[in-house]
C-alpha cells in the first residue's frame, strides 16, 4: 500500500518547476516520496487533473488543496472523495512561520524577510509582527 500526494508545498512545487508538463499523469518518485504531475492548489492544475483523470486513475490516495471546487470538480458520484481537516496548533504553526521566512529566499518579500534572520523569538513576539488568528 502506497500513499501518493499531491500538494502544493514548496519540496513540491520545486519539483513541479523541473518537470515538464506531460500530456499524461505520471508518478515521480524523490527520495521515497510518489508525486504526481499536477498541482492541485491552484484552479490550473484541478482543471488539468480533471482532464486526465486523476480521481478515476487511482493514483493518489491524498490530495492536498485549499480550494473546495478542487473536490467538487476532480470527484464524481462514480470516483469519491472524502474530505478530512488538519490543523496544526496555532503557536506551533506561528513558530514555526517564524524560522521559515527567515530562509524562504525562493518567496515573495512579503514572505521573505531576512531582516529577521538571526533574531530571536522573543524579540519578534515583542515586535507584534506575526499573524494573529
Amino acid at each position: 500500500f502506497m500513499i501518493f500526494l499531491i500538494f502544493p508545498f514548496h519540496r513540491f512545487i520545486t519539483l513541479l518547476r523541473h518537470i515538464q508538463p506531460q500530456p499524461e499523469l505520471q508518478v515521480h518518485d524523490r527520495e521515497g516520496t510518489y508525486y504526481v504531475n499536477v498541482d492541485v492548489s491552484r484552479k490550473e492544475g484541478s482543471v488539468r487533473a480533471k482532464r486526465l483523470g486523476l480521481a478515476k486513475s487511482g493514483l493518489a490516495d491524498i490530495f492536498y488543496t485549499q480550494f473546495q471546487f478542487a473536490a467538487k470538480l476532480l470527484f464524481t458520484p462514480e470516483y469519491r472523495g472524502r474530505v478530512f481537516t488538519l490543523l496544526r496548533h496555532p503557536v506551533e504553526r506561528s513558530v514555526s512561520m517564524f524560522y521559515y521566512k527567515q530562509i524562504a529566499s525562493w518567496e515573495n518579500p512579503r514572505i521573505y524577510r531576512p531582516d529577521l534572520d538571526g533574531m530571536n523569538i522573543g524579540a519578534w513576539l515583542k515586535r507584534g509582527d506575526f499573524q494573529d488568528d
